[in-house]
């Protein structure tokens, strides 16, 4: 056990109350929609069976203590795959080529059911993060 990674997942950070476009590309105008406010459930922009609201993070090169902010996920980026299913190489989810659990990962959505998904662009797409 590497003691500098304590935390193993990281969470939703989006605040769907903002108010923002969508760019013609499916990404959002603004890119840091977060931190101001919560979100009641029934607010959310589609089903809570389809939004991520926790799942296992990538901690390459990450120390808690100092980078806590990097525990969440709000934008494209950070997912292990872009629009399209272009990898991303420095994602905060679990990395698109991570091998652990036989290249699975797992996932709890807003309405507190579980999945465990293939790392492949279908499986985890960015739709599961965006509206």
């Amino acid at each position: 056990i590497d003691v500098d990674h304590v935390l193993h997942y990281v969470i939703n950070g989006h605040n769907y109350n903002n108010e923002r476009e969508r760019n013609v590309d499916g990404t959002w105008s603004n890119a840091r929609p977060r931190y101001v406010g919560v979100t009641r459930i029934e607010a959310l922009p589609h089903s809570p069976s389809e939004l991520l609201y926790v799942t296992e993070g990538n901690f390459d090169n990450l120390r808690p203590d100092t980078q806590f902010y990097r525990h969440d996920i709000f934008n494209v980026g950070h997912m292990p795959f872009g629009h399209g299913g272009n990898v991303h190489n420095n994602p905060r989810m679990i990395h698109a080529h991570d091998d652990r659990h036989q290249g699975r990962v797992p996932i709890l959505f807003f309405d507190s059911h579980v999945q465990v998904r293939y790392l492949e662009p279908d499986s985890v797409p960015p739709t599961l993060l965006l509206p």
